[in-house]
């Protein structure tokens, strides 16, 4: 019977930016499926509230990666790994890549469709809208929406990064004798420095009818139940959950004294047989005597004063086979080398870059200066490539132009992958709608891709890039390299 088992990196956490490399190394003990294998990176993030007077409450946590301002691509779980290397204790090196986290924000904004990221985004690093109901939580809380078991904040939340999306041999790697190969040792360093947490669906975001189409409050005693006007078909539509602090406002009647922004946590909720849903709280948030009342009843979230994000500890998680030895004597995969120059805000930029003798395909990036995790620069206009000083199209490549998206597809296809999203938009996390969130101009990318040809010696590209504005600054050239691994 197949296993999974666990293993605790070799470097003890927490990780910070400081001490942020961590390594797994896989014992020379049996046979192992890489591809279903996985890194999970042990998440906590703390909250300091502004006040816990009335309760200590718990507030929808999120990830940022990257990114400056308004511009938050949702950045796929591997742009966490800078740099990524795998090497075997008998056959040596299998994969050492520089600025895997642009390679592979790279291909994922080309290679999944938006269904594809849709259905993946319950375990991202960082969480889009809802596209039904508009709502934003993530991994790091478990949010309750019914009865009076409070929400809870996760001491460990696993952001999983699959070893077949960091390295192509673990995706071909369905089966690894490590006796015969000897122990994998698997290194990665970390861009700790580049998450920050953010809280989520505040009511800022809310319809305005969940923030004040409340009955009134009449009952005679302690005022600690509302009941919404609204009624919810299903769950998710309703914004409330147990333990979320709200801050509560309403208009007294027959001598009541009005409510301005009173803190009081969810303590339980109920949906009623009519859609209606009532919210109680731990502690009153007003008195009601007789003949007196409370209307125009509001709520809001309430603001958190601080937060802080650690990954306490890394593991990897592997499936070991139920078998004594590997079908296979060899396991073909490709690779990449990087290789990394500034343009200097050139308009008219030209160099000629070594490219390895089998390498079949180039891909071009272009980091932008408050993110370099994303490949973007709006001012390029046209491009032509020369291999050998034969040119690689007849007439300069547009932008974004047919031609321009059918080197995109040839270059996909090279690396036996497919073009699903012609967007190229890695869609902003910090949009309160889903369609403006996949429609951004901010977080889409754009590229230069190309096949080459094998040759028996070393090859010279030469690039030539037409630019307006800003021209061309940060250039990160990825070649795509085939390999053989063998026993």
């Amino acid at each position: 019977m197949n296993k999974e088992i666990k293993l605790n990196s070799v470097e003890g956490g927490p990780f910070t930016t400081s001490q942020n490399r961590v390594s797994f190394e896989i014992p020379s003990d049996g046979v192992y499926d890489l591809q279903s294998s996985y890194i999970n990176l042990n998440c906590e993030i703390q909250v300091t509230e502004t006040s816990t007077a009335e309760g200590i409450g718990i507030y929808p946590m999120d990830v940022l990666v990257g990114g400056t301002g308004n511009d938050r691509p949702q950045y796929p779980n591997t742009s966490l790994v800078k740099n990524c290397s795998m090497r075997t204790a008998r056959t040596g090196m299998v994969e050492d890549i520089r600025r895997s986290d642009q390679l592979q924000s790279l291909i994922y904004a080309l290679n999944r469709s938006e269904t594809q990221k849709d259905s993946r985004s319950y375990d991202a690093v960082s969480q889009i809208p809802n596209q039904v109901n508009v709502q934003q939580y993530g991994l790091y809380r478990d949010i309750n929406k019914l009865g009076t078991v409070k929400s809870k904040q996760n001491d460990i939340a696993p952001i999983k990064i699959k070893l077949e999306d960091l390295f192509d041999f673990c995706a071909q790697a369905i089966e690894v004798d490590t006796q015969k190969c000897g122990t994998i040792t698997i290194r990665c360093e970390l861009n700790i420095d580049k998450l920050a947490p953010v809280q989520r669906f505040k009511s800022d975001d809310w319809p305005d009818a969940l923030k004040s189409n409340f009955e009134e409050v009449n009952a005679q005693g302690d005022a600690n139940t509302i009941q919404t006007k609204s009624k919810f078909t299903n769950l998710d539509q309703s914004p409330y959950y147990v333990g979320q602090k709200l801050k509560v406002s309403a208009t007294g009647a027959g001598g009541a004294g009005n409510i301005t922004d009173k803190d009081a946590v969810v303590d339980q909720i109920v949906w009623n047989p009519d859609g209606t849903i009532s919210l109680s709280f731990e502690q009153k948030w007003g008195d009601v005597g007789a003949g007196e009342s409370y209307t125009a009843i509001e709520v809001e979230t309430q603001d958190i004063a601080a937060a802080s994000i650690s990954i306490n500890f890394a593991e990897i998680v592997l499936t070991r086979l139920a078998k004594d030895k590997s079908d296979f004597s060899q396991i073909e995969y490709s690779t990449y080398s990087t290789e990394q120059t500034n343009g200097n805000g050139l308009t008219s930029f030209q160099n000629q870059f070594q490219i390895e003798a089998e390498s079949d395909a180039v891909l071009i990036a272009f980091p932008s200066d408050n993110d370099d995790l994303q490949s973007v620069n709006g001012d390029v206009q046209s491009y032509r490539l020369r291999l050998d000083n034969v040119d690689l199209t007849d007439r300069d490549v547009e932008m974004d132009g047919p031609l321009h998206y059918d080197r995109l597809n040839m270059s996909m296809t090279q690396l036996r992958m497919r073009l699903r999203d012609l967007s190229q938009n890695l869609r902003n996390v910090d949009e309160s709608n889903f369609l403006d969130s996949i429609l951004d101009d901010d977080t889409t990318t754009n590229m230069i891709m190309s096949p080459v040809q094998q040759k028996i010696q070393e090859k010279l590209l030469q690039v030539n890039i037409n630019a307006a504005g800003g021209g061309v600054n940060k250039l990160s050239i990825f070649k795509h390299l085939p390999r053989v691994f063998s026993y």
